[in-house]
């Protein structure tokens, strides 16, 4: 700066002479270099109009304005004719216009609120508007203009006036950028502050002037072309050098944080060539830059004596793999390399060595070989209740492979598995530890109770990342609890049996008599009918206490090796018949491999004949009625097993629970003794009967007998 100003004192003096006879030509050269340099900038800006900021994007059009002011003032500066007075007043007015214009373009761009982007062609044509209007009304009323400049005396007060408002806009501006002087955030405050450093001199001068030659002129109208210079090289160096040095200084500051990152980094171009690598992955490949830059994906895979597991190549979809290698250095390494899509530019490879991911897979494994050897169903569920982990006695139980288990959500293996408990993962995971008996049915159609215990998982931190629930399968345990309360039943049954079976019988068989001896010796007919009926009640109380005394005192069983085949061959026979007509479908399945049991054969019977007249009678709502009776063979506990089931109406929790309690029935004339006398059977042969049903779906008993 200091030089340049030294220039512009010495070339003043030294033209002085020149100035004085040449003041036209010399006047519109320095005008004429202003109006260049506002004319190129504005080309400038509109050609880079997009990648500009709002501050260059101002600045570019309103040097367009300013030019509009110059190029009138230059006009009507050489030619004065016919009005030469009228002439150099417009002139000075279109000078203070452009100025003042300038002045406050300056100013403009120290605002910092100044951040809204306006459309090209609209601010092109407000531009060109605004110049016009701003002429044409000088040019129209240059009439009525005050003179700016009196011939023999210099400036008036207006121009004085308006001289140093824009000395004074200039200052402001110039002490506002003064802390920003080395700021290159939107422009390069540092040529814009010179420019500021010329122009208030420059004005100065122009105050000093007394006609229109003389050293000041010179000397004002030098620093003006300076000031402009130094503007054109602001605006150059902001819209177009500085882009491309904030874009290397972005490149090598990516380039130093890909360098730094732990991880190894390879980019491919769109064609599939290495176009970086970081030193991390220069260091596990143990080869230099300029060894990669260039090669094609097969051409760095053949670079390594061995590649195993997946290959480093061009891959539009986002993958993982594990890759074995011999780098360079002959070092066999394993590495882990994700790789991912920039979008239209290229691929990324990051790689790494596997340790880590070997520690967290050997860590999987070992928390799934402790799950597989706990005795008790165990699966785990993450934040978003998906299935991260369940042990093999979880899969045997359930019959369902860990493959389809594992990444489902909870709620709908729940459903799938027809669950009764679907609220205890959210209150699990809310941080509450539940113990709760659960109901689910397998794929299998095999229903199982559970006791599960939950609990949430935590990490170091305290914050809950999943649930763990622990089942035990109480399936047997709940089984075992329903024959003990059916022999609670029975037993309750033979104590009542027991105290009042004698007592009842004596006094029926002496009313029985007398009924028969009135019946017999009366000529009344509604006597008669009324003793025949009371023959028939009693009859039925007999039938009642016969039951109770079965209980009481069953009889002993004469037990014979007997075929289950033709026992259910024989009872298929007796119902056939009557199931046909009545529209029941019965099916028989016959075991080839039988082995025979000791059994009473007429008490087994029995009780299969009350069991198929049970499900006849829970057939009546049934769209397809169907009975099914089977026979079957559990090896590991020796067992004949006799099916008996139906598609009826089902019992539920309730009616399976007072099964076989004593005047129990379902049925409108029922004594509810039926089920209790086969229950007595069956334990007398040493056997069991289960139960299994639900509302809807029919009944299924199932009497086990000891293989002979």
């Amino acid at each position: 700066f200091t030089g340049a100003l030294f220039f512009c004192l010495m070339a003043s003096w030294i033209l002085v002479p020149v100035w004085f006879t040449r003041v036209g030509i010399f006047h519109s050269v320095c005008e004429l270099f202003c109006i260049f340099i506002a004319l190129t900038a504005f080309v400038i800006i509109w050609y880079t109009y997009e990648q500009n900021t709002p501050v260059n994007l101002l600045l570019g059009v309103g040097f367009l304005v300013v030019a509009g002011f110059d190029i009138f003032h230059v006009y009507y500066f050489i030619n004065p004719q016919p009005n030469p007075l009228r002439a150099y007043n417009l002139s000075d007015w279109y000078w203070l216009g452009g100025r003042l214009m300038e002045a406050v373009l300056i100013f403009a761009v120290t605002i910092k609120a100044l951040r809204f982007r306006i459309g090209k062609y609209y601010m092109l044509i407000g531009a060109i508007g605004f110049t016009l209007a701003m002429i044409l009304f000088i040019a129209s009323y240059s009439s009525h203009l005050p003179l700016l400049v009196v011939e023999g005396q210099g400036f008036t007060e207006i121009m004085m006036a308006l001289e140093l408002l824009i000395t004074s806009i200039f200052l402001v501006t110039l002490v506002r950028l003064t802390p920003r002087i080395n700021d290159r955030d939107l422009l390069t405050y540092r040529y814009i502050f010179f420019a500021l450093l010329f122009s208030v001199p420059c004005e100065l001068c122009f105050t000093l002037i007394i006609g229109p030659v003389g050293y000041f002129n010179i000397l004002g109208h030098l620093l003006k072309v300076m000031s402009y210079y130094c503007l054109f090289r602001g605006i150059v160096l902001s819209a177009l050098t500085y882009p491309y040095v904030r874009q290397e200084r972005a490149s090598d500051y990516l380039e130093r944080v890909l360098n730094n990152l732990p991880e190894g980094i390879i980019t491919y171009s769109r064609n599939s060539t290495v176009t970086f690598a970081n030193q991390r992955a220069l260091r596990l490949l143990g080869c230099e830059l300029r060894e990669l830059i260039g090669l094609s994906a097969q051409e760095v895979v053949t670079m390594f004596s061995r590649v195993e597991l997946g290959e480093i190549g061009w891959n539009p979809e986002s993958k993982r793999n594990l890759i074995e290698i011999t780098n360079r250095r002959g070092e066999r390494i394993k590495l882990k390399m994700d790789t991912g899509n920039l979008q239209d530019d290229g691929l990324i490879c990051r790689l790494d060595e596997a340790k880590l991911e070997q520690e967290i897979i050997n860590l999987q494994l070992q928390t799934q070989t402790i799950l597989n050897s706990i005795n008790n169903l165990v699966v785990m569920v993450d934040i978003h209740h998906r299935v991260v982990m369940c042990n093999t006695l979880w899969e045997e139980k359930i019959e369902m492979p860990s493959s389809l288990v594992v990444g489902t959500d909870i709620k709908r293996l729940s459903a799938l598995l027809q669950s009764s408990e679907h609220d205890m993962t959210r209150q699990t995971l809310q941080g509450h530890k539940l113990t709760r008996e659960v109901s689910l049915t397998t794929f299998t159609g095999k229903r199982l109770e559970l006791r599960c215990d939950s609990a949430p998982i935590l990490n170091v931190d305290g914050e809950i990342i999943g649930a763990i629930f622990i089942c035990s399968d109480i399936t047997e345990i709940r089984k075992q609890q329903i024959i003990s309360q059916q022999q609670e039943k029975l037993a309750v049954l033979g104590e009542m049996a027991a105290g009042i079976v004698h007592e009842i019988r004596n006094p029926l068989t002496t009313v029985k008599g007398f009924m028969q001896l009135i019946s017999a010796q009366t000529e009344d007919e509604i006597c008669r009918e009324y003793a025949d009926l009371v023959q028939m009640e009693v009859d039925e109380v007999n039938q009642v206490v016969s039951d109770f005394l079965a209980f009481a005192r069953p009889r002993k069983p004469s037990l014979k090796e007997t075929s289950l085949n033709q026992l259910i061959r024989a009872v298929g026979s007796f119902w056939k018949g009557q199931l046909s007509l009545r529209g029941i479908q019965l099916e028989v399945s016959l075991l080839e491999d039988e082995r025979p049991v000791r059994i009473d054969p007429g008490q087994i019977k029995q009780v299969l004949m009350n069991m198929v007249k049970n499900a006849v009678d829970a057939l009546d709502a049934a769209e397809t009625p169907r009975i099914r009776l089977a026979v079957g063979y559990d090896p590991l506990n020796q067992l004949m097993t006799v099916t008996v089931a139906d598609n009826g109406i089902g019992m539920d929790e309730e009616g399976l629970c007072k099964l076989g309690t004593p005047f129990y029935s379902t049925k409108d004339r029922g004594t509810g003794l039926g089920m209790g006398i086969s229950y007595q059977i069956v334990k007398e042969h040493h056997g069991t009967i289960m139960v299994e049903s639900q509302p809807g779906k029919g009944t299924t008993f199932i009497i086990s007998l000891p293989a002979a």
